[in-house]
Parts: structure tokens; C-alpha cells; sequence
């Protein structure tokens, strides 16, 4: 049966994404060796599931006249996973899976001892791979194209650069009037750096608000936070050696990847209805829970007593706390620290640095100093280390080139989901005053969690918000919010 090879192929990817949450969050150091010889060997095995010549003969016995709309959506999504999976040659995959195990260290390395030529040598090969891969998936299109349209499957490129370059154009303008506005905003009142117990125990206060299921998932801390899992096992890496705020701002985006895991049928696990549409909608997950809601002034009149009971000490107002949350961070290098305005901004010095490796306009010895000169010209300041500058992230690490538009595309939709949730279901500040969270978490399991991947990502937008992708929503949203906070 086609869905049992499936099943088989998501089973033992699935066992391979543990493994690499054990080697990030809990495996000792000197188990890197083998544990990458254990990944490349699953993914190996994987790769002979899901290229198997079986699913073609599946595919082609297929009689989709007489399908439901369900088992439709099931035999689209496996027939476009084994295209794809078809066109690259396995050699390519395993090397890569092996490549960046290896180049974690390297990049460790590279940061702690500010020596950008540790990590060169394996950038070089990822960026080589991964080129390889996208010529290897379509020779005719654009590489980097490629590999971003494996983050957001189905949508086409002139909008992703539509979509990011409409919110360059609106908010380089806007951080400008910021940047005149003589507005003083309290900057400090979440920002202490407090016990790391008590922190990571904040950050669990967070997720029991926003309803995260114990039962289903757990919260750990990792030096580059992230999320792994499906609907009975969601695992959220925060961190804790940062300010309280930068714990708590994480573990609500992240919290919103994994609430989208666990918000998955259970039932249709293994299938392409239970599972997540791709990166782009999973962003909008993590970008509407850490923005939409955790930012949300509202949420700090019910989020502060439960805060200042853990630290007393914290005596700001609910106003006061709302500002230090959302005030914008001017002339910061660092990705990370950045607010809801500038991280666009941060995605867009990605998106262009990343564009031209792939494409060969530049090389990897260039990257520290153009990654320096762009983030010059965005931000006023040079990075004064590769820590803070083209080394702070880990996605290149892990071979995700491609992946850094998915942020603010993500931004964008996760603003149109709110505005169509608001439409439904009044104001998303009167919901979390009303005590009314769960409805919010409600409605997006309804529309968008339970769906998997039944629609087409365009399809599944406009089923949503009743329009395709767009920057507007973004760009309203966050005029009418920080004009008001800036009194613009």
C-alpha cells in the first residue's frame, strides 16, 4: 500500500530529527562521531523509503477519479515529495547530512575564537551541496529560487520577493520616523538577567498561559533555540543565559512551532494529512504566538503577576513592560536581539547575502566583510565580531540556505491569519483580557492546524484569510502599533 511505504519513509525521518535533538540538547561530545555516521545511515534508509521504484508503481495504479478530496491530497503531496526526492541523487543527501554534523563544531569553534576561517571550509561545501541539490531538483530555474521553494512549497518566487521587498520599502521609512520620534520608552523593565532555573521556570509559565500540552511536548534550553516534533512529541529548545525577556520572547515563538505540532491529527500521523505544510505557514505560527499575542499590550496586564511573583524585584507597571517588550532596537548587529522591525530587516541582509553565494556572486572568504558592510548600511554599526555578525545563526550550519525568508514571510501571513481571526472573533487584546487564549489556540487548530497538508499552501492561505499572500496586513499592523508607541 502507498501509505504504508509512506508511513515507513516519516517513521525513520522523524527517528533521524530525534537524533538530532539528542546531539544539539543532550548527547555527550564524544558521541559527534558516530551519532553522524547514525544520522547519514537513516537518512540513507529514508531516502530508499520514499525513492523506492515501488511508489512510482503505486502512484501510476493510482485511480484518482475515484479518490476522496482526502486521499487526493495524500497521493498529491507523496507523488510531489517522491519528485522530489527522485531528482537529487542520494550521494548529495548524505553528504550533507554528514557535512553538517561535522560543521557544528567547526562553527563553535569559529565563533568562540573569532576565526571565521574554521568555519570557511565547511561553508564552502554546504553552499557547494546545496547548489548541487537545487540543479540536481530543476537545472532550469534560478538555485536559489530552488531552495527557497523547498521552505515554502507551492508559492512562487515572485512572491516571496514581492512580499519582502514590500516590507523593506514600508519599514526602512518607518524605522526612520522611529529613529527621529523623541519618544523615550522604558527599556528595561523585562530585561534583568535573573537566576537561569527561574527563568526556564518563567518560560514554562508562558506555555501553560498559551496552552501547551505537557503530556505531548517539553521545553529545554539550547544555545540556537528551535523546535522539533509531531503531534504526540513536541520538543522547544529556548535559552536561558540571555535577559529574561530574550527567554521569554523565544519561548513563545518557538512555543508556536510547537503548538502547531501538537495541534496536527494525531490520527493521520505518518500521512501527508498529518503533517505540517512547510515552513512558511510553521513561521506564521511561531511569528503570531511571539508577536501577535506574547507583544500584545494586553497580555501583559494578565502575564505580569505571575512574572513578578518569580521576581519580585520587577516592579514596572503593565504599560512599562509592554514598552521594554516592543521598543525598537536601533543600531544592534545582533539578529537575535532584534525587535518585530528590524529582524525584517535582519531577514533581508540574509536573504541577500545567502541569494549570492548560491548564485556565485560572491564567495565564502567575502562573507565577514560584506555580512559587516550591509549590516553597516541597515544598521549604523559594524558587528566587532563573527559572532556577532556572519556567524550568529545556525541555519547555514544546518544547511538550511533558503530558510531566512520564511521569517518575515512568515511575519506577513501570521498578520493576515490575525486579522482573519479578528474577524471571527473580535479584537485578539479583548480575547487574552477575557481570559480567552484557548480560542485563540482554538480557532488556529480549526483553520489551520488540523488541515495538515490537505491544501496547497496558496490554496490553504486564501481558505483562511480569503486572499493569497501579501505584505499589507504586516504593514498596517505595524504602522498603527508603533506609531502609536512613538506618537508618529
Amino acid at each position: 500500500m502507498l501509505i504504508d511505504r509512506y508511513r515507513r519513509f516519516v517513521s525513520i525521518h522523524d527517528a533521524n530529527g530525534v537524533l538530532l535533538w539528542d546531539e544539539y540538547v543532550t548527547m555527550p561530545e564524544g558521541g559527534r562521531a558516530v551519532r553522524s555516521q547514525q544520522r547519514a545511515t537513516l537518512e540513507t534508509l529514508a531516502q530508499k523509503q520514499i525513492t523506492d521504484s515501488e511508489i512510482e508503481e503505486l502512484l501510476d495504479t493510482v485511480d484518482e477519479d475515484q479518490l476522496t478530496d482526502a486521499e487526493a491530497a495524500n497521493v498529491r503531496e507523496i507523488r510531489r515529495e517522491y519528485e522530489q526526492a527522485t531528482g537529487v541523487p542520494t550521494s548529495i543527501k548524505e553528504d550533507l547530512s554528514e557535512l553538517t554534523s561535522e560543521a557544528h563544531p567547526a562553527w563553535n569553534e569559529a565563533k568562540n575564537t573569532d576565526d571565521f576561517s574554521v568555519f570557511a571550509p565547511y561553508l564552502r561545501k554546504i553552499v557547494e551541496k546545496k547548489r548541487d541539490y537545487a540543479i540536481a531538483v530543476d537545472p532550469d530555474t534560478d538555485p536559489y529560487e530552488t531552495l527557497v521553494g523547498e521552505f515554502v512549497p507551492q508559492l512562487d518566487f515572485d512572491t516571496v520577493e514581492r512580499t519582502i521587498l514590500g516590507v523593506k520599502n514600508e519599514l526602512l521609512p518607518l524605522l526612520e520616523e522611529i529613529h527621529r520620534s523623541d519618544v523615550s520608552l522604558n527599556t528595561n523593565a523585562v530585561h534583568g538577567d535573573y537566576d537561569e532555573k527561574e527563568q526556564f521556570a518563567a518560560g514554562r509559565d508562558l506555555l501553560d498561559l498559551i496552552g501547551f500540552d505537557w503530556d505531548r511536548g517539553r521545553l529545554d534550553t539550547f544555545d540556537q533555540p528551535g523546535t522539533f516534533g509531531f503531534p504526540s512529541d513536541a520538543r522547544v529548545c529556548t535559552w536561558t543565559d540571555r535577559s529574561l525577556y530574550q527567554t521569554l520572547y523565544t519561548t513563545a515563538h518557538e512555543a508556536g512551532h510547537g503548538l502547531y505540532a501538537q495541534g496536527l491529527p494525531e490520527e493521520k500521523y505518518g500521512t501527508p494529512l498529518g503533517q505540517d505544510r512547510g515552513t512558511l505557514v510553521h513561521e506564521s505560527q511561531a511569528a503570531l504566538w511571539e508577536n501577535r499575542v506574547f507583544a500584545h499590550r494586553t497580555f501583559w496586564d494578565t502575564f505580569l503577576p505571575t512574572l513578578k511573583e518569580r521576581f519580585p524585584d520587577i516592579d514596572a507597571p503593565a504599560q512599562e513592560a509592554y514598552e521594554s517588550v516592543n521598543y525598537v532596537r536601533e543600531r544592534n548587529p545582533v539578529w537575535v536581539e532584534a525587535d518585530e522591525l528590524t529582524g525584517q530587516i535582519h531577514v533581508l541582509l540574509r536573504f541577500e547575502i545567502e541569494r549570492d553565494l548560491i548564485n556565485g556572486n560572491i564567495n565564502v572568504e567575502e562573507v565577514p566583510a560584506v555580512w559587516n558592510e550591509k549590516t553597516e548600511e541597515y544598521f549604523g554599526v559594524r558587528p566587532d565580531t563573527v559572532a556577532k555578525g556572519c556567524l550568529q545563526d545556525i541555519h547555514w550550519v544546518q544547511g538550511n540556505i533558503g530558510y531566512f525568508p520564511t521569517y518575515t514571510l512568515g511575519n506577513a501571513l501570521a498578520a493576515q491569519f490575525t486579522a482573519a481571526l479578528e474577524r471571527e472573533l473580535g479584537d485578539i487584546g479583548d480575547l487574552i483580557r477575557d481570559d480567552e487564549i484557548d480560542r485563540i489556540l482554538e480557532w488556529t487548530q480549526e483553520h489551520i492546524h488540523r488541515h495538515g497538508r490537505r491544501y496547497t499552501t496558496p490554496t490553504l492561505i486564501r481558505r483562511v484569510t480569503g486572499e493569497s499572500l501579501s505584505a499589507d496586513d504586516f504593514i498596517d499592523y505595524t504602522t498603527r502599533k508603533y506609531s502609536k508607541l512613538y506618537d508618529l
